[in-house]
C-alpha cells in the first residue's frame, strides 16, 4: 500500500519551490534571459541559482525565503501521519529539488518513507546546485526524470493512490497505476486537461482542496 505525492502544487498546493525562488531572487529580463538560453526547465533553474549566488544571495536567504513563502497545509500533514500509521507508504515523487523539499518537510515536523527527487545541494561557496534525478529513454518525460521509470523502481507491486496536478505525473498514471489504484488528479490544472478523454486503467478523482485527497486517502486505505 503506497501513497504518492507530487510535491509542487500538489502536496504544497499554494505554490512551488522553484517559483518561489526565481519570483524572490531573479529579475524579470533575467528570468526571460536565462530562459532563452537553457531550454530544459532544471538546467534553467540551476541557471537561476548560479545568477541569484553571483549576485550575493546567501544560504540563508534562500531559505529563510523559502520557509517565508512555502508550507505544507496541516491538513495533509495530519492525514499522512495517520496513513503511515496504518502501515501505508508514503512517497514524494517530484521534478522539484531536493533540498527544499527536505526543509519544508523538516519545518513541518513530517517524515515521509522516501523523496524521489532531483538532487540539490549547496557547495562550500554557497551556490546552490541542481542535478537531474537519473537518466531514461522516456519520449514524453523531461530528460532528467521519468516519473514512471522512479515509480516502477520505487515500489513495482504496490497498491497506489496517487497525488498530482502536472503533465509529468500522466506517465506513471498511463503506465503503472492499474485496476483498484487511484489517480487523484488536481482539477483545471495541466495533468486534468491531459487525461481528459484518456481511458485509464486505474480509478481517476478531481480534486479541488487538500479535503477532497485526504478523505479519498484515509478512506482508501481504511
Amino acid at each position: 500500500m503506497t501513497v504518492v505525492f507530487d510535491f509542487d502544487r500538489s502536496l504544497l498546493h499554494e505554490n512551488d519551490v522553484d517559483s518561489q525562488f526565481i519570483d524572490a531572487f531573479v529579475p524579470v529580463a533575467e528570468r526571460q534571459r536565462l530562459r532563452e538560453e537553457h531550454a530544459g526547465w532544471n538546467t534553467f533553474v540551476d541557471a537561476c541559482f548560479a545568477f541569484a549566488h553571483d549576485h550575493g544571495v546567501t544560504r540563508d536567504q534562500i531559505i529563510a525565503q523559502l520557509l517565508s513563502s512555502c508550507r505544507i497545509d496541516a491538513r495533509f500533514v495530519d492525514a499522512i501521519r495517520v496513513l503511515r500509521q496504518r502501515g501505508v507508504r508514503v512517497l514524494i515523487l517530484s521534478d522539484g529539488n531536493e533540498l527544499m523539499i527536505r526543509a519544508l518537510l523538516t519545518a513541518a515536523e513530517l517524515q515521509v518513507d522516501d523523496v524521489l527527487t532531483n538532487p540539490s545541494f549547496f557547495d562550500d561557496a554557497g551556490r546552490l546546485h541542481l542535478r537531474p534525478f537519473h537518466e531514461h529513454q522516456c519520449l514524453t518525460c523531461p530528460p532528467n526524470l521519468c516519473k514512471t521509470k522512479a515509480l516502477l523502481a520505487a515500489c513495482p507491486q504496490a497498491r497506489i493512490a496517487y497525488v498530482g496536478d502536472g503533465r509529468g505525473d500522466a506517465c506513471p498514471i498511463r503506465c503503472v497505476l492499474r485496476q483498484g489504484d487511484l489517480a487523484l488528479v488536481r482539477a483545471d490544472h495541466p495533468l486534468d486537461r491531459l487525461l481528459e478523454d484518456v481511458g485509464l486503467t486505474a480509478t481517476k478523482q478531481r480534486w479541488a482542496d487538500p479535503t477532497d485527497v485526504c478523505e479519498a486517502l484515509l478512506a482508501m486505505f481504511a
